[in-house]
């Protein structure tokens, strides 16, 4: 083998375990001596990357492979090959397979590639491939041999044959598929969210992943792969949940968190919700954040039915810049036909509102360059006065805390004892003034001389000019205040994109951040992004997980009604 072989599939043959194959970036490669020595094997393939292998149980000199084909060249070089000698050489047996190429510079999944196959262990002609790009998502399946193949996974159309459930936003692109030994018929294949079972060989398919328990709410039944952003307890009921998720937009439970909905009609980015704000005084008023997560895009949008229906509002034609909207404020205090409206642009800075989002306009002076906000707080007794929290970038290597004492009109950057340039959050307890940020761990390069700052959760008694570490963690990224002020709450994460989550979950202090212990019982997921206490009743907490959804606990040490 290659020293520099990416190695994606290995295959044992059922009838000889001695014989092996691989398929690796370099093409196939076979063992006849159960791995001790290998030689390629790739006759007829083309010199593209091979991804999956599947031999034919009833059949074990038949093989099939999967190519890659680079996305944006020409001609379109991947698919399905076939073998007849146990993978010695190999055929294309592409009929009836979409070979679409995106334009160059287009995101891979324009283009048609193929990996996860599968081969019914009573046929050998019989074959399932699955197809990863969005422009052909979905199983495809030949039942000679690979001579012709047909899209089976029919999810749009006259001739649709799929139960889509509630995720409806995005295409079946397979990323795993598997078929019974033991009952061929059955077959699933999940993609980045739905998970989908048929019992037919392919004719029909029924979604597996949500209940459905009326018109348009559904349950989860365990299994959930869902970021969530942000959780909002509406204030006239508490189970009602405004739930923002990544990816998939805005979730509105009305039996706290048992089941859900979706919210998105009249949204213009309706993949990602970033926070909700409620109305004090009329229950029907909504405000909304929503926008883009791979490119800086984004917009307010406001409810007058209870996010029963929506309208954008906060655009570049109302003065607000194009930009992810993360955090929004209310000043409850504005007069009820003139709400005044704070919000956080990415890379434009603080703008604000006097019509309850008609207009816009820039309150960023003194925050420097492009600032990118990670938090931002109003102090409702004194609605003038407001915090932010900017990251690091190039045009402000350190970021900073910043207070304004005229409504945004200019800004004063305040933590001149302690730097965070990775901030993560901003709260401000109304109860004694303290002021909370988490912080990740960053070696910060923008810096002259690049240096580690350290992450973990922070307190200023005094307004920001000092600052205590009351625990110190790589990944601190969250916190939420407890019903009494010595009661604290930290959410730690982790890099994105690590197999096992290294982060701790859910730190409880009760002694006002001098110690701490782990709260994780029956969390599957330690990778934190949200904690909200319900502050009508303490002993309920909510936890939002990067990528396993939403918890919900007790925890009888708070009391409550």
């Amino acid at each position: 083998l290659p020293e520099d072989a990416i190695i994606s599939d290995l295959e044992v043959r059922p009838d000889d375990s001695k014989v092996v194959l691989a398929a690796t970036s370099r093409g196939i490669y076979r063992s006849d001596d159960a791995g001790q020595s290998w030689r390629r094997s790739s006759e007829g393939l083309p010199e593209r990357p091979t991804w999956e292998l599947s031999i034919a149980a009833s059949q074990p000199e038949v093989v099939y492979c999967t190519v890659w084909s680079k996305p944006g060249a020409q001609p379109w070089n991947g698919g399905v090959y076939r073998s007849d000698d146990g993978g010695k050489s190999w055929r294309p047996k592409l009929v009836g397979l979409p070979k679409l190429v995106g334009k160059p510079g287009a995101p891979a999944p324009m283009t048609s590639n193929y990996k996860e196959i599968v081969v019914d262990p009573r046929d050998a002609n019989r074959v399932y491939v699955g197809g990863t790009a969005w422009v052909t998502a979905g199983v495809y399946r030949t039942t000679d041999g690979g001579e012709h193949w047909e899209w089976c996974s029919r999810h749009h159309g006259d001739r649709k044959n799929m139960d889509y459930g509630w995720i409806t936003n995005w295409g079946p692109a397979v990323k795993c598929l598997t078929i019974s030994p033991v009952a061929p018929d059955r077959l699933y294949f999940g993609t980045s969210g739905h998970v989908f079972r048929t019992d037919d060989g392919g004719e029909t398919w029924r979604q597996v992943y949500t209940e459905r328990v009326g018109r348009d709410r559904w349950k989860g039944n365990g299994l959930e792969v869902t970021c969530m952003f942000n959780l909002v307890i509406d204030p006239f009921d508490r189970r009602r949940l405004y739930c923002c998720y990544n990816d998939i937009g805005l979730l509105i439970s009305e039996d706290g968190g048992e089941s859900f909905r979706r919210s998105r009609e009249g949204m213009k980015n309706s993949g990602n919700c970033f926070m909700v704000v409620v109305d004090p005084e009329h229950r029907d008023t909504l405000w909304a954040t929503t926008g883009q997560w791979s490119s800086n895009v984004g917009d307010v949008c406001k409810s007058r039915d209870r996010g029963q229906t929506w309208s954008v509002v906060g655009r570049p034609e109302t003065g607000l810049p194009n930009g992810q909207t993360k955090t929004l404020l209310l000043n409850p205090a504005s007069p009820r036909g003139k709400r005044r409206l704070f919000v956080a642009v990415n890379g434009h800075g603080v703008y604000f509102s006097d019509d309850g989002g008609e207009s816009w306009k820039n309150r960023s002076q003194g925050l420097g360059e492009a600032p990118a906000v990670r938090g931002l707080v109003l102090v409702p007794r004194v609605p003038e006065t407001l915090y932010v929290a900017v990251a690091a970038t190039k045009a402000n290597p350190l970021g900073g805390i910043y207070r304004s004492t005229d409504a945004g009109e200019r800004w004063e950057r305040i933590n001149e004892s302690l730097d965070f340039p990775d901030v993560k959050s901003l709260r401000r307890d109304e109860r004694n003034g303290a002021l909370y940020v988490t912080a990740r761990e960053m070696y910060n390069r923008y810096l002259e001389r690049p240096r580690l700052f350290k992450g973990g959760l922070y307190r200023s008694r005094d307004d920001g000019k000092t600052w205590e570490c009351l625990k110190e963690h790589q990944f601190a990224s969250c916190m939420e205040l407890g019903p009494r002020p010595e009661i604290l709450y930290l959410g730690t994460t982790d890099h994105p994109y690590h197999d096992r989550c290294q982060g701790d979950g859910v730190w409880k202090s009760k002694d006002g951040g001098r110690t701490w212990q782990q709260e994780n019982e029956g969390l599957t997921d330690t990778g934190v992004s949200v904690i909200t206490l319900d502050r009508t009743e303490p002993t309920t907490i909510y936890v939002g997980t990067g990528g396993n959804g939403l918890f919900k606990g007790r925890d009888r040490a708070n009391g409550g009604r």
